[in-house]
């Protein structure tokens, strides 16, 4: 497969099936992030691979928490057009965090020139490394991701920037298909059209 294939492909997977995943395809999409552009050469990244989990629930209850204390503070400011971003259902819920095999949460150090550029140039890098490997992902950047320095023991020097979940997607079993026959797809399953024997 080729790069242009791997960006074609490649799709935020919004829930995870699971189908256990060979620790051997996560060492190569975290070794991935080694070939990444990094800014005047010298932006140190780490990335912490979480699979435990215990540790995943963890992380998934002070996200959901602080996810939902953000989207309640901005309603009261977002009145301007009358939306009311509480009211935008289990926005602040995080599933996604529990059930991928792995959680991969990319730091960078903080204060470097270039920080941020470099930090997404390897996040790009580790996303196209999962297609690549055949698996989904997700980039989740938290509201106020300090808070995994404490869940994980990240060096104050460190900055948590986004967690990346990687796993099999949860519809790996429904293949994507061409508009028209997903329509026909969906009919079947909503009983507009009845499978007959002949």
């Amino acid at each position: 497969m080729n790069i242009i294939e791997i960006i074609k492909k490649r799709r935020s997977a919004g829930s995870f099936s699971d189908r256990p995943v060979d620790k051997d395809k996560i060492d190569r999409i975290v070794k991935a992030v080694e070939f990444s552009p990094v800014g005047s050469e010298k932006v140190p990244l780490k990335i912490v691979v979480v699979s435990k989990a215990a540790k995943k629930k963890q992380i998934r209850q002070a996200a959901e928490q602080i996810e939902k204390a953000y989207l309640e503070g901005a309603s009261v400011f977002d009145d301007s057009n009358g939306s009311d971003s509480s009211k935008s259902g289990d926005d602040w819920q995080k599933p996604f965090l529990e059930e991928a095999p792995y959680l991969l949460i990319i730091c960078s150090l903080a204060g470097q020139p270039y920080q941020a550029a470099s930090t997404w140039l390897a996040l790009g890098n580790l996303m196209m490394a999962a297609t690549a490997e055949g698996l989904g992902s997700l980039c989740y950047s938290p509201s106020m991701p300090t808070f995994l320095r404490k869940i994980l023991n990240i060096a104050v020097t460190y900055m948590p920037i986004a967690i990346i979940p990687v796993g099999y997607p949860s519809d790996e079993l429904f293949p994507r298909l061409e508009p028209k026959d997903e329509k026909i797809f969906q009919n079947l399953f909503a009983g507009r059209f009845n499978w007959q024997k002949t």
